[in-house]
């Protein structure tokens, strides 16, 4: 499960076309159920929600509050007609919402890298593979000590010197 369900839509989708025509057969009702199934295909890690068997198609049904026959008919209707989603013989998704999830994953994902560099700094990981924030300042003293042991001229003996 993920740990927010936030999915961007857009604010006049029922002014879309294909939601029009599928209003226009199944009313306000149809539209209705039209967003619960995209809401049930956002919780799905893959974001595809399994139509193998009628257990299935018996729980959008319930999440529906609807008959399963109906609502079967309605997601052929809205995948052959009115073409808002698409399936295949174990899976539902919608096209629209596919993308819309991968610009938000991607954008999540480097927010995450992001952070996670902000946080290391970039550090290299230790034996254990756990961040080890000390490393790199331990190279650059190290890098320090080296350039002060070659720059620094060569103590001199007063006794030996030669006046």
């Amino acid at each position: 499960m993920k740990d927010a369900y936030y999915f961007s839509h857009d604010a006049n989708a029922r002014h879309d076309p294909k939601i029009i025509k599928m209003i226009s057969s199944y009313g306000m009702e149809g539209y209705g159920w039209y967003w619960v199934i995209i809401e049930m295909l956002r919780e799905q890690d893959n974001y595809k929600l399994s139509i193998s068997d009628q257990g299935d198609i018996d729980v959008i049904g319930s999440q529906t509050n609807s008959d399963p026959n109906t609502i079967q008919k309605y997601i052929d209707d809205c995948v052959k007609i009115f073409k808002l989603f698409k399936k295949s013989n174990k899976y539902l998704w919608s096209k629209s919402l596919l993308n819309r999830m991968k610009k938000m994953d991607e954008k999540r994902e480097k927010g995450r890298k992001a952070a996670i560099k902000r946080h290391y700094g970039g550090y290299q990981n230790d034996a254990k593979g756990m961040p080890n924030r000390y490393q790199n300042d331990t190279l650059k003293e190290k890098k320090v000590k080296e350039k002060n042991e070659i720059s620094d001229p060569p103590v001199l003996n007063i006794k030996e010197m030669k006046i």
